[in-house]
């Protein structure tokens, strides 16, 4: 494999890994609003953009999910709770 192809396979790897986590710690639709590369995304995008309130609730949401367990605080907390609990087996 050349040296363009291992970056392209790294580059698309880590876009996987972002999704698998942005699936497991948020909902789709009600945390954030995720899209695949269907033919015709336009229709979703277009009704989320249609409807301010939604669009607000679920930037709402995402962003208390967020600031509950995703700042570095939050992180360095269950990095924490981790090691305790590992350091006690």
């Amino acid at each position: 494999m050349g040296k363009v192809s291992m970056v392209c396979f790294d580059i698309l790897f880590k876009i996987s890994l972002q999704v698998l986590f942005l699936e497991r710690e948020f909902k789709d639709g009600e945390d954030l609003l995720l899209y695949s590369f269907t033919p015709y995304p336009h229709a979703r995008i277009q009704s989320f953009l249609d409807d301010n309130a939604t669009l607000q609730k679920i930037a709402e949401n995402g962003r208390k999910k967020v600031m509950e367990k995703h700042t570095w605080l939050a992180r360095a907390e269950k990095i924490i709770e981790t090691v305790m609990y590992h350091k006690h087996l």
